[in-house]
């Protein structure tokens, strides 16, 4: 679960406003789930999509578990970036040599 203090909540509701104003938003992995999360709270689209495009830009089998997890918070919306991040876990397991069964909303080393 997602929660933000109410110093963050305000921090992040800053940058919506100044997405909006400027269009202008410098993401980061720390920050993008909760800039996504208030995108979809407020319904900015356009900021949604800018931070699920950003996030399938950096996912990577350093991140990819974390990315995973927080995903599954938003439920069903973005089933691209899901599917993105069981491809990622799949390559590093095979790549790594480590049998994996990977389903929709589990992974299972074999």
């Amino acid at each position: 679960m997602i929660i933000l203090s109410k110093l963050q909540h305000q921090l992040y509701l800053s940058l919506l406003l100044r997405y909006l104003y400027c269009e202008h938003l410098e993401l980061t992995e720390d920050s993008v789930f909760a800039v996504l999360y208030t995108a979809k709270k407020y319904l900015v689209t356009s900021l949604s999509r800018r931070c699920v495009t950003y996030l399938e830009s950096v996912l990577s089998p350093e991140n990819v578990c974390m990315f995973l997890e927080n995903v599954f918070l938003f439920e069903d919306e973005y089933p691209g970036l899901r599917q993105r991040c069981f491809q990622v876990m799949r390559v590093s397991c095979f790549l790594y040599s480590v049998p994996v069964k990977i389903e929709n909303t589990r992974v299972t080393i074999i």
